[in-house]
């Protein structure tokens, strides 16, 4: 898990937290064999960028948590500086 809920984890174990930190989807660093894996067990419907977008978005499947609706986004790599 990647994003706003690593985030929030880290404060709540190394800091106090003065408010929560609140994500409005949940991101998971995976491969293409993790996201098929996901699908087959949960049966979610997903969304894949078109082959010629330039995006480390691999797919994005709809949910709702507490009535709210969310999202879970697969990414193929983390966004950001290049750290080699």
């Amino acid at each position: 898990m990647i994003g706003g809920q690593a985030v929030a984890w880290w404060e709540k174990r190394y800091l106090e937290p003065q408010s929560p930190i609140l994500s409005r989807d949940i991101d998971f660093w995976a491969e293409p064999e993790d996201m098929a894996s996901f699908l087959e067990r949960t049966r979610l419907n997903i969304r894949r960028p078109h082959r010629y977008e330039m995006t480390v978005l691999m797919g994005v499947a709809d949910i709702s948590i507490a009535d709210r609706p969310s999202q879970i986004e697969f990414l193929h790599t983390v966004p950001g500086p290049d750290t080699t």
